[in-house]
This record gives C-alpha cells, sequence and structure tokens, in this order.
C-alpha cells in the first residue's frame, strides 16, 4: 500500500508541521547528548503524521523504538513487564529506546484501571525518552498525564504540502493524472495526508471514465 511504501523514512520527510518537528528533532537532540526531558505529548487530528513522524525520528537518531497502542493498555502487568524495564535501562547494546504510547486517549473503563497507575509510574522512574499520542489533548481520559508532559500540536498540513507529496508519488510510480483530480483528492482529504494518499492509489487503478464521480465529490 502506498501509506506504507511512501511513508517518511527520517524526519526531515515529514511534511508540514515544521514547528512541531522541529520540537521533536530537540527532543532527540537532548537525549542523544544525555540531557532527560519531559515526555512529548503529541496531539492532532487524524492522518496529519504523528505516529509516522515518531517513528521517522527514531529512524534518523537511531533509537530503538517500542510502540504501544490501546490494546496494550488492557493488561496493566504485560504493559509493565513490557516497557518498564526498557525505560530504566539501556539496551544490550547501548542505544536509546523510545517508547511510544499511541491512541492514550482510547484509555477508558474497558481498559485495566491500573493501567494509568503503571504509565505515571513509567514517566516518574524514565530515563529514556517518551512519547504520547491522542486527537484531543484536552480530552478528559487522558488527564491523568497532562502535568506530566510537554504538549507538540500537529495540524493539518497545507494544500500545496500534500499536493507536492502526491505529484512526487505519481511521478514514482510513472503515472499521470490530471490537476483536476488531484485537486479534488486534495479538497476531498480536508487535511489528511493518509486518506489523501489512500484515495491517489485508489484513483490510479480507476479507468478515465470513472473519475468525474471523484471530481464531484
Amino acid at each position: 500500500m502506498f501509506v506504507e511504501k511512501y511513508k517518511p523514512k527520517t524526519i526531515n520527510e515529514v511534511i508540514g508541521n515544521k514547528v512541531a518537528i522541529s520540537k521533536l528533532v530537540e527532543f532527540a537532540k537532548a537525549y542523544k547528548n544525555g540531557i532527560l526531558q519531559r515526555p512529548l505529548l503529541i496531539y492532532g487530528p487524524n492522518g496529519v503524521g504523528k505516529t509516522c513522524s515518531v517513528e521517522a525520528l527514531a529512524n534518523t537518531f537511531d533509537f530503538d523504538l517500542i510502540e504501544l497502542n490501546a490494546s496494550d493498555y488492557r493488561d496493566s502487568e504485560r504493559l509493565k513487564k513490557r516497557i518498564e524495564t526498557a525505560m530504566t535501562t539501556m539496551n544490550l547494546f547501548g542505544k536509546i529506546t523510545l517508547s511510544l504510547f499511541d491512541e492514550i486517549d482510547e484509555l477508558s473503563e474497558k481498559f485495566d484501571s491500573g493501567a494509568e497507575k503503571v504509565i505515571i509510574s513509567i514517566i516518574q522512574k524514565a530515563k529514556q525518552p517518551v512519547i504520547f499520542i491522542a486527537d484531543d489533548f484536552w480530552n478528559r481520559k487522558i488527564t491523568f498525564i497532562r502535568n506530566y508532559v510537554e504538549k507538540v500540536e500537529f495540524k493539518k498540513p497545507y494544500d500545496n504540502e500534500i499536493k507536492s507529496l502526491l505529484l512526487n508519488i505519481l511521478r514514482n510510480e510513472g503515472k499521470f493524472i490530471s490537476e483536476d483530480i488531484i485537486n479534488a483528492i486534495i479538497k476531498r482529504s480536508n487535511g489528511d495526508v493518509r486518506g489523501a494518499i489512500n484515495d491517489l492509489e485508489i484513483v490510479m487503478d480507476q479507468e478515465p471514465d470513472m473519475l468525474d464521480s471523484i471530481i464531484s465529490k
């Protein structure tokens, strides 16, 4: 799938959100220099590059990456075993381990009530970088970590930034799509880069006489 094929490999390949990206880079550089930082809480709409930016950051700075999501918060003991040791010690090769808590705002009553306590304990003991990701900074489900984090807002990229990405994909694929179709994809995406890439991949497989329906949506 194009969303995987064209996922940014390094932090410099992430489109848009230059201010947020600079904060991530400063965060990583501090750890490279042995300076502990407060965890980051990245928040913003779906599809704007929050998770892939953290993955690209880890690649750029040669960090080991541990990714957790909503399913990992269902069992506080499993969560503790998986993450606590990694956060308090260097790995066998002396590399920095970055822990990414994705979908942290998915914590709810259906998840293990002990997960919040484990996460706070990890934050307080961590000697390695920790990043959280949420859609909404003010979601009541993440009230428990707000006082422990530095917030980093991700916003929707500009249309011209998304257009440049789509054109680059087309060039790499050796395909041509009219500018009207490209603009229609961008308009429909409403800043969702992932959605725009998915739509582009779908459009590239369509017959020309089927593309009018995309423009009209």
